[in-house]
């Protein structure tokens, strides 16, 4: 602009405006979700990413995540690739050991190579740092995996309180299957009492020796008392 014809500009009071100062974008773009999904990919955080002019901040980002299912996924997987990259690096720190000596003067003018453990420390920061990142970006891949087995027998015990009429239907029921493969159980005899009610008031015990099985299951179990002219 000549000097003249900022003089008239003054005299008018009208002067040139600035260029507005363009801001963050805030608005999706397909160019540049692919560019932070590759930046990601390659090891850099999205807080380094975001700090480069004209891309969006990381609350941006991440609302982008939230809005677009298709470039969720594609951070998702950026995200994988990056734990990669940090494992990469990992062991890129670990095999250096240029900066593992320093040299040092001693009190008399004499130089020697020391080990600096300062350094050594902080390679072993950033590894570590590396590592547990990648455990909760990528659990899957780089997470602790802990494996547990299981070996052995479980058993399970029941107990059942079985009525006195099922306990000599049971036996009943092993009395015949005895007698028919010709088993003889040899042993102490085994005495039941059975309780006087009314019933079986004025009753004998039935020997049960002179018994056969199926009696038994019949519930035959007392016999009537035998008259005088019986004995």
């Amino acid at each position: 602009m000549s000097k003249p014809e900022s003089q008239a500009l003054q005299a008018t009071g009208t002067e040139p405006k600035a260029k507005p100062v363009i801001g963050r974008p805030s608005l999706f773009s397909e160019s540049l979700a692919a560019f932070i999904c590759g930046e990601v990919a390659g090891g850099k955080t999205l807080s380094a990413i975001c700090r480069t002019p004209g891309l969006p901040v990381p609350a941006t980002v991440h609302r982008w995540r939230r809005e677009n299912s298709s470039f969720s996924a594609d951070y998702a997987l950026a995200r994988i690739d990056q734990a990669h990259s940090w494992g990469d690096e990992c062991i890129a720190i670990a095999d250096d050991s240029t900066m593992d000596t320093v040299t040092k003067t001693d009190p008399k003018g004499r130089t020697y190579e020391a080990v600096d453990h300062e350094n050594i420390q902080r390679d072993r920061l950033r590894v570590d740092t590396r590592r547990f990142m990648m455990s909760k970006g990528a659990p899957l891949i780089y997470g602790e995996k802990v494996q547990h087995e299981h070996g052995g027998e479980i058993g399970h015990t029941h107990t059942v309180q079985l009525s006195d009429r099922e306990r000599m239907r049971r036996l009943a029921t092993f009395m015949l299957e005895d007698q028919a493969a010709g088993v003889t159980i040899e042993g102490e005899a085994v005495h039941m009492s059975i309780p006087e009610t009314p019933a079986t008031t004025g009753l004998q015990p039935v020997n049960h020796a002179s018994m056969s099985p199926a009696d038994i299951v019949q519930g035959v179990t007392m016999s009537p008392p035998l008259d005088d002219h019986e004995q």
